[in-house]
């Protein structure tokens, strides 16, 4: 990874921001957004991962989520091959059953990835659950670096 990268990385990731607030069930909740300065900036590097974040084909949590954990690992790992992400992704999949069915459930869109699973010959349902989830996390990270590269 070069240095202008890194740089690069640094910048979209100041787009963004960890935040408290509530859940529709009024319950407490840390979330990933855009910073609001950012927002009305209405910048490059905003419109860029706005576009990551729209184009996902899951949830928006998740599509948050990820472009942060991916910029995270670029900019704390300045990987040599930027195209070795497939273990970070193993760190952020799932390994609770009640984590992945809520992933699932989150959007239409992720029973895609289930039924992909399933037609690459995958017969445990655990399993299935957690290479689709790998896979949607997988399409996000594809996005980022390909915008960072």
């Amino acid at each position: 990874m070069t240095q202008a990268q890194i740089k690069k990385a640094k910048l979209y990731l100041d787009q963004l921001e960890r935040t408290q607030g509530k859940n529709t069930a009024g319950e407490d909740k840390c979330y990933i957004a855009f910073k609001p300065d950012k927002i009305r900036d209405v910048n490059t590097e905003y419109r860029a991962l706005s576009d990551i974040i729209r184009a996902g084909q899951t949830d928006k949590d998740t599509a948050y989520e990820q472009v942060w954990a991916c910029l995270n690992w670029l900019i704390d790992e300045e990987p040599a091959d930027l195209n070795e992400y497939h273990e970070a992704i193993d760190g952020e999949v799932s390994v609770y059953t009640s984590d992945l069915t809520e992933w699932l459930n989150k959007s239409n869109y992720n029973v895609h990835y289930l039924t992909e699973a399933t037609e690459e010959g995958v017969k445990d349902g655990f399993q299935a659950l957690i290479l689709a989830q790998h896979r949607a996390y997988e399409s996000i990270w594809q996005s980022v670096i390909s915008l960072i590269e």
